[in-house]
């Protein structure tokens, strides 16, 4: 994988890396992607080329009739009119001699494919980005931080995430996780129960881990609002001091009955308005006392 190509050390939480440093792993990945691609396109440009043999005499480059071919066997033909547009544009650029028609030999066309994936993989990490940011309000910055940590621990042959990567990944990015919670996100984000997740559901069980971690703020801090209203005396506040008013939920929702519905992820709102109205009730005594 790219990891043992790169022959780096495994990741610590306090590793860092120079400018430059950057700039060296950045030629060293385009390159292991080149190979990698080569190694994965040689049998398919010669069959294209058999496919192209004329009265018996095999071609050395691909015409165009020949590159659609190989985009149909892997599955990058294009979808809408946007995408043939760049295609012909990628062509073009790629047919460097001007010839007429055009035509690919293979290092050409190992450039002209991975211009192809890189421009499907551009619009799917848009993609992300945009549900990130609806259904999560995850920022760009955070989706592109969680895509880097993802596609580093991505095994080769996988497209998801175990739940020891995931752990790997918190510990990358310092969330504290339990393993009872973390494996308990992960069954949930894990529809088919394939032990592997996907980038969208890794986002999806991150933000269930966020929320979680509100939710048990929360349950704490109305705790110690019980412990503070059972321990208070009626003799200890001042009869010049004013009342604090409670909020509505406050007056509606006693602390036993929100905590017993934040367990179970509801009632989060009103939770929070409890939580800002004793947070200025203690500030009302503080400041007339």
């Amino acid at each position: 994988g790219l990891r043992g190509f790169l022959e780096f050390p495994p990741a610590t939480e306090t590793a860092t890396v120079t400018f430059q440093g950057f700039l060296t792993i950045l030629s060293h990945i385009r390159m292991w992607v080149h190979s990698t691609m080569k190694d994965e396109l040689r049998l398919l440009f010669d069959r294209c080329l058999r496919r192209r043999c004329t009265n018996g005499v095999v071609s050395e480059v691909l015409g165009v009739r020949e590159v659609a071919m190989g985009l149909e066997d892997l599955k990058l033909a294009p979808q809408n009119a946007e995408e043939q547009h760049h295609m012909k544009v990628f062509l073009e650029d790629c047919n460097e001699w001007g010839f007429q028609p055009v035509t690919l030999d293979f290092d050409t066309f190992v450039r002209f494919i991975r211009r192809i994936r890189e421009l499907r993989a551009g619009v799917g990490r848009e993609r992300e980005r945009q549900f990130a940011s609806k259904e999560y309000g995850f920022k760009e910055v955070i989706v592109q931080e969680y895509r880097v940590a993802f596609d580093i621990l991505l095994e080769d042959g996988h497209d998801g995430l175990a739940v020891s990567d995931v752990r790997r990944i918190f510990k990358l990015l310092r969330f504290n996780i339990t393993s009872e919670l973390l494996r308990e996100l992960f069954a949930k984000v894990d529809a088919g129960a394939a032990g592997r997740i996907k980038f969208l559901e890794f986002l999806k069980l991150v933000h269930l881990f966020n929320k979680t971690k509100r939710t048990r703020r929360l349950i704490s801090h109305i705790s110690d609002v019980e412990v503070n209203q059972e321990s208070a005396a009626p003799a200890a506040v001042p009869a010049a001091a004013p009342a604090a008013a409670k909020s509505p939920a406050a007056a509606r929702f006693p602390t036993s009955k929100l905590k017993a519905a934040l367990s179970k992820g509801k009632m989060i709102k009103e939770a929070t308005e409890v939580m800002k109205a004793s947070v200025k009730s203690r500030r009302s005594q503080f400041l007339s006392s």
